[in-house]
C-alpha cells in the first residue's frame, strides 16, 4: 500500500504567498497613516502644553520665554519626528511667540509643520517648514 504524501504542494504555497502579499500591500499604507496621525497628535499635545506654559510665564515675567526658561524638554517621542523652533519678539515690543514643530523624519515630511502662537491660532501647513507660513495661507489646515 502506498502512504499518502504529507506537506504542501508548490501551488498551495504560492497561493498563500500571493494572498499575504496582497493583504500587506493593502494594510501597510493604512498602518503608516495611523502612525502619522499618532505622531501628529503627540506633537500637537506638546505644543498645547508649551503654549499653556508660555502664558503662565507671561503672567510671571511679562514676556514669553524660551524652552529653557519654561523648564521644558522636547519629549523623546516628539523629538524623533520633529525639530522645535520658537520665535520670540524683542523686550520693547508687544509680547509674541510662535512655536513650530518641523518634521524631520521621512514619514512625517509629507504631513507638514505644526504651528501655534500666542493668539491661540493653531495650524498645520504642508507647504512650508518654517515661520513664514500664515494662518490664512492656502495650505494651512486648522487643528481639530
Amino acid at each position: 500500500m502506498h502512504a499518502p504524501e504529507e506537506g504542501f504542494s508548490l501551488i498551495e504555497l504560492m497561493i498563500t504567498v500571493a494572498i499575504i502579499g496582497i493583504l500587506s500591500t493593502i494594510a501597510y499604507p493604512s498602518y503608516q497613516q495611523y502612525v502619522v496621525r499618532g505622531d501628529r497628535a503627540n506633537g500637537q499635545q506638546f505644543l498645547m502644553d508649551l503654549a499653556q506654559r508660555q502664558e503662565q510665564f507671561l503672567i510671571d515675567s511679562r514676556k514669553y520665554g524660551s524652552v529653557a526658561d519654561l523648564n521644558m524638554a522636547l519629549p523623546a517621542g516628539v523629538a524623533q519626528d520633529f525639530d522645535l523652533s520658537i520665535t520670540l519678539n524683542g523686550d520693547d515690543e508687544r509680547p509674541f511667540f510662535q512655536a513650530v514643530l518641523a518634521p524631520k523624519s521621512t514619514l512625517m515630511s509629507n504631513d507638514g509643520s505644526l504651528f501655534i502662537n500666542n493668539r491661540g491660532e493653531r495650524w498645520r501647513d504642508a507647504g512650508c517648514a518654517t515661520d513664514p507660513c500664515l494662518v490664512g495661507s492656502t495650505t494651512a489646515i486648522p487643528w481639530k
